[in-house]
């Protein structure tokens, strides 16, 4: 039996990841709010953060470009 596929929501090439200390902050371009969402979801699951600032702007994208 196959492991289920996995659908990645994120494309984490286009996110920058800068801490201090335990802060974090995110910067990039994604296509969605949800894509955005999920970046900081994912950098609050981190052990040893305290602090996030999402500075990650959405770019609206009908996937005609990347």
């Amino acid at each position: 039996m196959k492991p289920p596929l996995r659908a990645a929501l994120l494309d984490a090439d286009k996110i920058g990841v800068e801490t201090a200390g335990n802060k974090v902050t995110l910067r990039g371009k994604v296509r969605n709010y949800a894509q955005r969402d999920e970046a900081e979801r994912a950098t609050w699951a981190a052990p040893g953060v305290w602090s996030v600032d999402n500075k990650i702007d959405v770019k609206w994208s009908w996937g005609f470009e990347d």
